[in-house]
């Protein structure tokens, strides 16, 4: 895996401006969570007599879990990585889509959407907040993995899991004030103060 500098901010992102958050942080992204593809073969030596319940994809939206149809039950796939509380990230384009499946019934998602699972010490719903936010797709656009604009642009795990995250954020309190801080509209304000706090 592709593990980006960390020593010199200027060369990991495309705008000046934003690397001193970069610089400011000890803590990324893949602190917080594990990413997942999604699965390749959905139909490769499925078994038409079981279904099983598959995302709609193409109806995801931030902060909106899309439905659920009925497939054929492919031969393999990990069931941990499609159960249990997690999140789907939108694969396609520029920037950060994202919804919290609540339910953690199994589930299979298709390789278009990246599937998150927060770590014991991080919030779900906090981290679906954080994904969502302007301010995280500003700074994954400026990082070399961007593609910002670029037609059938991706997401890229090892550009995510270097993002960085303000290292207070990793307090459970602080994490409940980031999801009342998306109640009020507030939440870039709020990550970059706690960037200055923890300065």
């Amino acid at each position: 895996e592709l593990i980006l500098p960390k020593e010199d901010p200027f060369q990991i992102y495309a705008n000046p401006l934003l690397a001193p958050l970069f610089q400011m942080s000890t803590a990324y992204l893949g602190d917080l969570c594990t990413i997942r593809e999604g699965l390749h073969k959905y139909s490769a030596e499925a078994n038409e007599q079981e279904l099983i319940p598959s995302f709609q994809l193409s109806k995801l939206s931030a902060f909106h879990c899309p439905s659920t149809e009925m497939i054929p039950r492919p031969k393999s796939f990990n069931a941990n990585a499609h159960s249990g509380q997690r999140i789907l990230l939108r694969k396609t384009g520029d920037s950060l889509i994202c919804a919290l499946v609540k339910d953690p019934s199994l589930c299979l998602t298709h390789q278009n959407c990246y599937v998150i699972h927060a770590k014991e010490s991080f919030s779900p719903k906090a981290l679906e907040v954080l994904l969502n936010s302007k301010l995280l797709t500003i700074l994954y656009q400026a990082s070399p993995c961007g593609q910002k604009g670029r037609p059938m642009a991706q997401l890229r795990i090892w550009g995510l899991k270097q993002l960085p995250i303000p290292d207070l954020l990793q307090r459970p309190e602080l994490q409940l004030e980031l999801c009342e801080a998306h109640k009020d509209n507030r939440v870039d304000d709020f990550l970059l103060q706690l960037w200055k706090l923890s300065s």
